[in-house]
């Protein structure tokens, strides 16, 4: 998603700075420069949510992440610790 966004803002940003070639050609000049910035701002918002779907998967597939997205409670967190915890000092008290 991210590559189709910057494709498009790419395109959108050539359309207006070699425009102005295509604007000698055609009788009205403001709906090629209005169609350029159309594109731009368009290959922006898709870059922006393909960029935000990727921090949010990220920040989802880790454990502060999901704590915070509520998949996981606190408790569930306390418990692994406590467990954890317990565990090294079993095996450091029976070794």
């Amino acid at each position: 998603m991210q590559l189709l966004g910057l494709a498009v803002l790419i395109i959108g940003i050539w359309a207006n700075v070699n425009g102005k070639d295509y604007v000698d050609i055609t009788d009205n000049s403001s709906q090629f420069t209005q169609m350029s910035v159309l594109v731009i701002v368009l290959g922006l918002f898709v870059l922006i949510i393909g960029i935000v779907g990727v921090v949010g998967a990220i920040f989802a597939s880790t454990i502060f992440g999901r704590i915070v997205l509520g998949l996981v409670s606190w408790r569930c967190v306390c418990a692994c610790v406590y467990v954890l915890c317990m565990h090294t000092v079993y095996v450091s008290v029976c070794a």
